[in-house]
C-alpha cells in the first residue's frame, strides 16, 4: 500500500475483444504506428507505453532468467504479434515473452502515466487470463468497443461481472466506441448505439461523461497527415480532453480512495482490540485465569469446527477430481465420429505414403489437432465449467455457514473471557465472514489485487472466479497431453504398408487414421482426465490452505492476547500499569491516525 501511494506512476490500461481497435487507438494517441493492428487478433504480450524523449522498446521474457532484449520500434511486430503455428490456423503459437515497455515521448505519459496494451479478450484463454491478471494493477481503464458489433453477450458479462471487481473506481472507466464512423450517417443507427450503451454500460462506470465515440483509425490517419479536421471529426481530441481532464483533477483521488478504505477498516477494528486488551489487564490473575480454564472446552469444540471446514473442502476436491477424470474418458468415448469427419476432408493420395510421409503426417495432424482441439474447448464450456460453478457455489454456500459459525463462537468466547459484549455488531458477522474468506482467498488468485475482488463482491462471487480460472487452466493443460505428431506418424508409417502391397488406397484408409488415433486417445484417456483435474484442482488445494492459516490465526491471536495480559499480571502491578500506559498512547495515535484518515477521505471526494 505504501509504495502504491508514493508511487509517481498511473496505469491506464486498454481493455476490450479483439478486433476493436485497442492497438490503432493507442497508435493514434501516439500519432503513428508503433503497435502492431491489424484484422487478425495482434497483441501477444501485455504493452506499456511510457513517457521518454528518445524511442525505443524493451522485451521481457517469460524466463526470467533472460536478459530484457532492447529493440528499436519499427521492429516490434515482429516480435510480438501474435503467431500461428504453420498450417493451423486456430491453433496460437505461445509467445516467449511476458511483456513489453515501449517508451515514446507522448503527452500524456509526461507525468508518470503509463498506457497498458492488452491481448484482446475472449480470444485465447491463455491471453485472456494474462489480460485479467493484470487488471488489479490498473488504476483507470479504457474499454474498447466497437460500433460495429455492439456489445457481445461476453462483452455484456465482462462489463457486468468483471469490470466492476477490478476497477478501483466507476469513475475510473472510460469506455470508447469505436469505428463510431461506421454508424454516424445514419440518425437511427446513431439513437440505437446510444440507447444500448445508456443500458448496458454507463450504469457499470461513471454515466455518460465517461463516454467516448471515436474513430481510432480515422484519427490515426489524421494526426499522420496533421489534418486538423479530419481529426476532429474522428473525436480523439474529445476523449483525449476528457482524460487529461480526468489525470488533472481526479488523480490523486482516485490513488487514495483504495488504500484510504483498507485504512480506515484497520483503525476500526483497531479500537475495539486496545478496550479488550485494557481489560484483560484490569482483571484480577484468579477471576482471568478462571474465565480462561472454562472456556476450554469451547476452544476444543472450535478446532473440531475448523477441521469440519477443511475436510468439507477437501471432499469437494476428491469429488471434483472424480467427476473430472471420469467426464474426460467420456468425452474421449465420444469422440471418434469428430476426428473421422476431421480426416475426410484431407486429400491423400496412394502414393504419397512412400513419397512423402511426412507431409502426410502433418495434414493429418493439423486436421486431427485441430478437432481435438475444438472439441476439448466445448466440452470444458459446456461440461468442466457448469460441474466447476455447481460444484464451487455449493462449496461456498457450506463456507459461508461454517465459518460464519466459527467466527461468531470466536467472538463468544471472547466476550466470556472479558465479561463484555461481543465486539460483533448485528449483522457484522457477515462482514467478517466475507473478510476472511475473500482475503484468503483472493490471494489463491493472484496477489492482492485478487483479495479486494474478492472483498467486493464476497466469497461466493470469488469462487465463480475461481471456476472460471480453473477452465482457462484446463486448456493449458490439455495442450500438452496428447503427443499427437508421433501416434499419427506411427500411424501412418504403418498403414503405408498395407497400402503399397495391395497397390491402391483403400477407401477406409482415413477411417482407420481416425480410429487408431482415437484407440491412442482412449487408451490414455484415464491418465490425462486425472492430469486435468490434478492441475486443475491444484488451486482448491491452496484456497484450503489459506482458510486454515485463517481460521487458525483466530484462534491464535484470541488466546495470545490472553495469555500475554496473564503473563502480566503475574509479573505484578508496576507491569500492569506500564502495559496500560503504553495502551493509551496507541490510542491516541490511532485517533490521530483516524482524524488524518478524515482529511485525506475529505479530499479524495471532493
Amino acid at each position: 500500500m505504501a509504495d502504491h501511494l508514493l508511487s509517481d506512476s498511473f496505469n491506464l490500461m486498454v481493455v476490450g475483444e479483439f478486433k476493436r481497435g485497442k492497438s490503432t487507438l493507442i497508435n493514434a494517441m501516439l500519432g503513428r504506428s508503433i503497435l502492431p493492428a491489424k484484422i487478425a487478433p495482434c497483441t501477444a504480450v501485455i504493452t506499456k507505453v511510457t513517457y521518454a524523449e528518445r524511442e525505443r522498446a524493451t522485451l521481457f521474457y517469460t524466463d526470467q532468467k533472460r536478459a530484457p532484449l532492447e529493440i528499436e520500434t519499427n521492429d516490434i511486430k515482429k516480435y510480438i504479434a501474435i503467431g500461428r503455428v504453420d498450417g493451423e490456423p486456430d491453433r496460437i503459437r505461445r509467445s516467449e515473452f511476458e511483456r513489453m515497455d515501449v517508451l515514446a515521448p507522448i503527452d500524456l505519459c509526461r507525468q508518470g502515466v503509463s498506457i497498458v496494451d492488452s491481448p484482446g479478450l475472449n480470444e485465447d484463454d491463455t491471453r485472456t487470463e494474462v489480460t485479467r491478471s493484470f487488471l488489479d494493477q490498473a488504476d483507470a481503464m479504457v474499454l474498447v468497443l466497437s460500433c460495429k458489433q455492439q456489445l457481445s453477450q461476453s462483452e455484456k458479462e465482462f462489463i457486468q461481472e468483471v469490470l466492476g471487481r477490478y476497477a478501483k473506481d466507476a469513475t475510473s472507466i472510460f469506455a470508447i466506441w469505436n469505428e463510431y464512423d461506421a454508424v454516424q450517417g445514419s440518425e437511427d443507427d446513431d439513437a440505437d448505439l446510444r440507447a444500448r450503451s445508456r443500458q448496458y454500460l454507463e450504469p457499470y462506470i461513471g454515466g455518460a461523461t465517461r463516454v467516448f465515440y471515436v474513430s481510432a483509425l480515422n484519427g490515426l490517419l489524421a494526426r499522420k497527415a496533421q489534418d486538423q479536421q479530419k481529426l476532429l471529426e474522428s473525436g480523439l481530441p474529445t476523449f483525449e480532453r476528457g482524460l487529461e481532464g480526468f489525470l488533472a483533477s481526479e488523480r490523486g483521488a482516485l490513488k487514495l480512495r483504495s488504500p484510504l478504505g483498507a485504512a480506515e477498516h484497520a483503525i476500526k477494528e483497531f479500537g475495539p482490540l486496545l478496550q479488550q486488551r485494557e481489560v484483560l489487564l484490569r482483571a484480577s490473575l484468579t477471576d482471568l485465569q478462571q474465565r480462561y480454564d472454562s472456556q476450554q472446552p469451547r476452544f476444543k469444540e472450535l478446532e473440531r469446527q475448523r477441521a469440519g471446514v477443511l475436510r468439507r473442502i477437501g471432499h469437494t476436491r476428491d469429488r471434483l477430481h472424480e467427476r473430472i477424470s471420469n467426464s474426460y474418458v467420456t468425452f474421449v468415448s465420444g469422440l471418434l465420429p469428430k476426428l473421422r469427419e476431421a480426416v475426410k476432408g484431407v486429400e491423400i493420395g496412394w502414393h504419397e505414403l512412400v513419397t512423402d510421409r511426412s507431409g502426410v503426417t502433418k495434414r493429418i495432424e493439423v486436421a486431427l489437432r485441430g478437432a481435438l482441439g475444438t472439441e476439448q474447448k466445448r466440452w470444458a464450456e459446456t461440461v468442466l465449467q457448469p460441474m466447476l460453478q455447481g460444484e464451487l457455489e455449493a462449496l461456498g454456500d457450506d463456507l459461508a455457514e461454517g465459518v460464519a459459525k466459527y467466527v461468531r463462537e470466536v467472538e463468544s468466547i471472547r466476550a466470556a473471557i472479558t465479561m463484555g459484549p461481543s465486539s460483533m455488531v448485528d449483522g457484522d458477522d457477515v462482514s467478517t465472514l466475507e473478510r476472511v474468506l475473500a482475503g484468503v482467498g483472493g490471494l489463491v488468485l493472484g496477489g492482492v489485487g485478487g483479495a479486494v475482488m474478492g472483498g467486493a463482491v464476497g466469497f461466493k462471487g470469488m469462487l465463480k472466479g475461481l471456476g472460471l480460472h480453473l477452465v482457462a487452466l484446463f486448456g493449458l493443460v490439455a495442450l500438452g497431453l496428447n503427443p499427437v505428431a508421433l501416434i499419427i506418424a506411427s500411424i501412418v508409417s504403418g498403414l503405408a504398408g498395407t497400402a503399397v502391397q495391395s497397390g491402391s488406397m483403400r477407401d477406409d484408409v482415413k477411417e482407420k487414421l481416425a480410429t487408431k488415433f482415437h484407440e491412442g486417445l482412449a487408451a490414455t484417456a484415464s491418465t490425462d482426465g486425472g492430469v486435468i483435474a490434478e492441475e486443475a484442482l491444484k488451486q482448491i488445494v491452496v484456497l484450503k490452505g489459506k482458510i486454515d492459516d485463517a481460521l487458525t490465526m483466530m484462534l491464535d491471536e484470541l488466546r495470545g492476547q490472553v495469555e500475554s495480559s496473564l503473563a502480566e499480571l503475574q509479573r505484578g502491578q508496576e507491569s500492569v500499569d506500564r502495559r496500560v500506559r503504553e495502551l493509551d498512547r496507541f490510542r491516541h495515535r490511532a485517533a490521530a491516525v483516524q482524524e488524518g484518515l478524515r482529511a485525506a477521505r475529505s479530499y479524495a471526494e471532493h
